[in-house]
């Protein structure tokens, strides 16, 4: 399974030879002590001082973390980045994908036992288009042209322009509205007192000490049940010890203060071994890969591209360079989600086909390196990479690939510059190749880095820095637009990304590389459906418990 790693946990076989007799004896008992899922204990978690516990105005990520506990949307996406209906029951989509229905649950209550209904989906849209880009949650309906509680139970939003993942974007958190009713949204003392419809609630706060959240055990979601019951959460106390910065984390979790923490992979390395701890590891959004610049005469030529793809063994850069803290993929869609592609990789290390290619599409030896005309301009094989001079681990993997396309008669000398000249350089197409790094959304809309008309300097520059130009590939990338609207359309959708990649490896305006890793680590008494996920890294922590 990629993208997650188990030092040890109490539901894996352990043999007893691996183990010192101290820690198997250690092992044993607890597989003797956990029998099961059990409700009550209290996890200890770490946060930054709270700003507001106001999930729509907080700038805080550690805030917005815990108030996902106590605050749900209409939609959320699972962990394959799927969305899942939470308040909302269904939705339906015009024709035109230009304006969406939602039908909301019902017999959902706020912690104060007061009905939820479309007016507070109605009122929570409202406050975050007032408040502004100063809301976390404000590109989610920046699309929105109108909207409406046309009911109690149905709540119906206009498009300016079909997006065909609109549904992704309705994870903001929903506001109650008779709560904040005749106050001030911005300054109401109601901030410190967050009231939602989730599974926890908070019941103190001590600034700069801690923050505690209880279970909620009228959860709507729980109506009917009786509390003992598994759809209420196991673990009945959430204990957000409060620090500083965000750095504070590692040195808490390593001094016992909390029970969980985020980690890099070069933090979680140091961890090897220890037999009290787990770690899981997960892809993040962060995606590395080579951008070719296509008004460069040689790397113009499509079969120079696809000679260095078949040249670098990416199985080596993943093993001995990265030292297997990223997962490798040739697109920019996240691991492990439903648009990732689980096959092999596109190209496979063939050094023998990467000479192959070049010999026959004309390219000749001298003793200054492989050269050909083309379009009657001389061209040559060899290029500068450009490489950002702050990032270590980029420069690492820039070496090892002029080192590996040197033995197909490429050469390639490194660029390595400060993080600002790289950006300029890039926006100006004025670069061979380059090892870039982009956040890649969270929908997935490839046209960022494939589309045409993305086809210009940007602030953010990794918008179709190649400079590709494929009237086939911007009518694939149109056509997601116009085809999901429900959970149902998804096969005609994989259908059209499988097109996509398909096109995309046969052009290869970039090569792609690889996503890097998160992880959590956690003290080996928290146990459960613990799956952290690129939307939240405490997934699913209902289902976690305390033996």
């Amino acid at each position: 399974m990629i993208g997650i790693c188990i030092l040890l946990s109490g539901c894996s076989q352990v043999e007893s030879k691996d183990l010192p007799i101290e820690t198997v004896k250690a092992v044993n008992k607890d597989a003797l002590m956990d029998q099961g899922p059990v409700r009550g204990g209290t996890l200890r978690l770490f946060s930054t001082y709270p700003d507001t516990f106001n999930p729509v105005t907080t700038s805080n990520i550690y805030v917005r973390e815990m108030l996902l506990n106590i605050y749900e949307g209409m939609v959320r996406l699972d962990n394959h980045l799927n969305p899942v209906p939470v308040l909302a029951e269904k939705w339906t989509v015009s024709e035109d994908l230009t304006t969406w229905t939602f039908t909301l649950k019902k017999d959902v209550f706020w912690q104060d036992n007061i009905p939820f209904t479309a007016e507070d989906v109605e009122f929570t849209v409202d406050a975050i288009l007032k408040y502004g880009w100063q809301s976390s949650y404000r590109s989610s309906i920046d699309n929105i042209a109108a909207f409406v509680a046309v009911d109690k139970y149905t709540f119906k939003i206009s498009l300016k322009t079909p997006n065909a993942f609109t549904a992704e974007m309705m994870t903001f958190p929903i506001l109650a509205k008779h709560y904040y009713l005749g106050e001030d949204f911005a300054t109401t003392e109601k901030n410190s007192k967050p009231m939602g419809t989730g599974p926890y609630r908070l019941v103190s706060y001590e600034p700069k000490k801690f923050v505690m959240l209880i279970m909620n055990d009228k959860w709507w979601g729980t109506k009917g049940i009786k509390k003992e019951d598994v759809q209420l959460p196991y673990i009945t106390e959430l204990q957000y010890n409060l620090y500083e910065v965000g750095k504070d984390e590692v040195n808490a979790f390593q001094d016992s203060d909390i029970d969980v923490s985020g980690i890099s992979n070069l933090n979680a390395s140091k961890y090897r071994g220890r037999q009290d701890l787990i770690i899981r590891k997960y892809p993040n959004r962060d995606y590395d890969f080579i951008a070719f610049n296509l008004s460069k005469p040689a790397l113009s030529v499509k079969a120079v591209r696809q000679s260095i793809a078949y040249a670098i063994d990416k199985n080596k850069l993943l093993n001995d360079v990265m030292d297997g803290q990223v997962t490798l993929s040739d697109m920019p869609a996240i691991p492990n989600t439903w648009i990732s592609d689980k096959t092999k990789n596109f190209y496979e290390y063939d050094i023998d086909k990467a000479k192959k290619i070049l010999s026959d599409d004309g390219w000749k030896q001298t003793q200054y390196g492989l050269y050909r005309y083309v379009d009657g301009n001389y061209a040559q094989l060899t290029f500068e990479l450009l490489v950002n001079s702050e990032n270590d681990s980029r420069v690492h993997v820039a070496q090892y690939l002029a080192d590996e396309l040197s033995k197909i008669g490429i050469q390639v000398t490194l660029k390595k510059v400060d993080f600002n000249t790289f950006q300029g350089l890039l926006a100006s197409k004025n670069y061979d190749m380059a090892i870039v790094g982009s956040k890649v959304p969270l929908t997935p809309d490839f046209s960022f880095l494939f589309a045409s008309w993305n086809n210009r300097a940007r602030s953010s520059y990794c918008y179709n820095i190649a400079g590709f130009r494929n009237t086939n590939m911007d009518n694939l990338l149109a056509n997601i637009m116009s085809t999901r609207g429900t959970l149902e359309d998804s096969t005609k959708l994989k259908q059209i990304y499988g097109d996509i990649r398909s096109m995309a490896m046969e052009e290869l305006p970039y090569l792609g590389l690889y996503f890097y890793n998160d992880s959590i680590i956690s003290s080996k008494k928290i146990r459960g459906a613990i799956s952290p996920s690129v939307t939240d890294r405490y997934n699913n922590i209902t289902r976690w418990y305390i033996p």
